[in-house]
């Protein structure tokens, strides 16, 4: 795929100028969401998604010409090898997005070194599984802006260890190479393709072990353990459970999968549980972490919002947004809200915007544009007081103050 950090093949990077940050807001006492929320369904978000589906697709037509695709802002910038044979082509099929598409800028620019070198370079490094000083590698990624692959090991680079290096290819040419550790070193790219410190609303990924069907869920908020102030990431606990949902079995089943992943890197392990808010909290692996942010806009985003804040519940007609890994993100009204017999909170909105895989993200409000007020974490479909099937129903959602009580954590803000 042309989004993501590719582990075999050519690995193509996407940059992250698109980014949001709430540095330096000032904010109000309350948040105002019917303002804030409406710059998520934007013309461009909505156009942005399928322009990035379909340069996927071209990325396997041209393998030999594309050597990235890139968001800057309000563009898409599509990296060529100018020096290759169909240059032309992919040109015009840039040309034929560009009309499809008017609300998303386009913008073609070069390589700075020959997609064909870095992919032979890309090769031997896998091939071998070390760096020109010994060190493991994991996977490899080539930034066709800044004409280098970046060898990526899982573990802490030594100081006395060589990091940056020129490999030979054929034709009496080279390709620099720059060892890092993908804990530090790496910026994570998107929703589908992160890494540490990982974001809300990532993509997950997971084989349940009972009958190996893979499961897809999306990550909530980011959780501090009370106590000793772990850092914890979260999903819905009927990820883990899979079929026959919330209430099968109890916490400590095994028959689940309890080990997540994001685009093949462990984003973190099954540690906390509670059916009754249906939620679990995940450690992350040595080395590893979970942030305040989350991914915001659609499917393929690389924008986020900084969460500053959180709320026990919302209330009836307050305009909340869900961002999943399915559907992206988007907005509804809070339609009704159920109290239990053990005073826990489950959240009904007036419409369905969600769909399967978007299970555990974080729904949400915000004081601006840049940040996010976390309100609770999504379940899937509620049934409501009328006739229907399930997708008739509409979202829903556990408060964030009854998965606080119930896992004995707080969302992290910073």
């Amino acid at each position: 795929m042309a989004r993501k950090w590719l582990r075999t093949g050519l690995a193509l990077v996407v940059g992250i100028a698109g980014y949001l940050t709430g540095a330096g807001t000032s904010y109000a006492e309350e948040p105002v969401p019917d303002e804030t929320l409406k710059a998520i369904e934007t013309p461009f978000n909505d156009q942005l998604n399928d322009v990035l589906l379909k340069t996927d697709a071209l990325q396997a037509r041209f393998a030999d010409v594309l050597g990235g695709v890139q968001v800057e802002g309000q563009e898409v910038v599509v990296w060529i090898d100018r020096n290759a044979t169909r240059v032309a082509e992919l040109r015009a099929e840039v040309s034929s997005l560009e009309r499809e598409y008017p609300s998303v800028g386009f913008q073609i620019r070069d390589a700075a070194f020959s997609l064909s070198a870095a992919e032979e370079a890309v090769q031997r490094i896998q091939a071998a599984g070390l760096s020109d000083a010994g060190v493991e590698i994991a996977w490899t990624v080539v930034d066709p802006g800044a004409g280098q692959i970046r060898a990526l090991s899982e573990t802490p680079i030594p100081n006395d260890v060589k990091t940056s290096w020129k490999l030979p290819v054929s034709g009496g040419r080279s390709v620099p190479v720059v060892l890092a550790f993908e804990g530090v070193d790496v910026v994570p790219e998107g929703r589908t393709s992160g890494g540490t410190p990982w974001y809300g609303a990532s993509t997950l990924n997971g084989t349940r072990i009972s009958d190996g069907a893979i499961l897809t869920c999306t990550a909530g908020f980011t959780w501090k353990k009370w106590g000793n102030g772990e850092l914890m990431g979260s999903t819905a606990e009927h990820c883990y459970t899979g079929t026959g949902g919330v209430g099968v079995g109890s916490c400590a089943n095994s028959w689940g999968d309890s080990t997540w992943e994001n685009d093949g890197r462990v984003f973190g392990t099954r540690y906390y549980c509670d059916k009754d808010v249906d939620a679990f909290l995940m450690r992350a692996r040595s080395g590893h972490t979970y942030t305040n942010r989350i991914w915001i806009g659609p499917v393929l985003t690389s924008n986020y919002r900084v969460v500053v804040n959180s709320r026990n519940a919302p209330t009836v007609g307050q305009s909340l947004a869900v961002s999943g890994t399915t559907t992206g993100t988007s907005t509804a009204v809070v339609d009704e809200l159920r109290v239990d017999t053990g005073g826990r909170i489950q959240v009904l909105m007036d419409s369905h915007p969600t769909a399967g895989g978007d299970s555990g993200g974080p729904w949400f409000t915000s004081y601006t544009s840049a940040d996010a007020i976390a309100v609770g974490q999504h379940i899937g479909a509620c049934k409501k007081l009328y006739p229907g099937n399930i997708w008739g129903w509409p979202s829903c959602f556990w408060a964030a103050g009854s998965i606080s009580s119930e896992l004995g954590a707080s969302i992290y803000t910073g």
